[in-house]
């Protein structure tokens, strides 16, 4: 991961399914500095420094819970269905469907433009 005043870049490590060598992808989340409480970048940049002292690996995401360890994808996906759950989006949108759900849940709140 590389902070540039721009935004954040996840360089991709491993070849993925779709990856060909010697092109692997780059993900890039843009600072939104209208909103420092909307800014990706800053959010991701307070996670680091709050969960620094819990950290006993380089591995971005961590369980809140005791002792800590790198979470895996599995609870990354179940915690996002649980938020998108709690929102009151249907059970039947899962992770890899949150874009969609949020989406769908917006254009029908009433205080909310697309």
């Amino acid at each position: 991961m590389e902070f540039r005043p721009e935004g954040v870049y996840f360089p991709t490590v491993h070849l993925r399914k779709t990856s060909r060598p010697n092109h692997l992808p780059v993900a890039f989340y843009g600072a939104f500095y209208g909103n420092p409480k909307l800014c990706v970048v800053t959010t991701l940049k307070e996670y680091i420094n709050r969960t620094q002292f819990l950290r006993g690996s380089t591995r971005l995401v961590i369980s809140y819970v005791k002792p800590h360890k790198p979470v895996t994808p599995s609870t990354i996906s179940r915690w996002i269905c649980n938020v998108i759950h709690a929102a009151g989006v249907p059970l039947s949108y899962g992770a890899h469907s949150s874009r969609s759900a949020a989406t769908t849940a917006a254009k029908f709140c009433t205080h909310m433009y697309i």
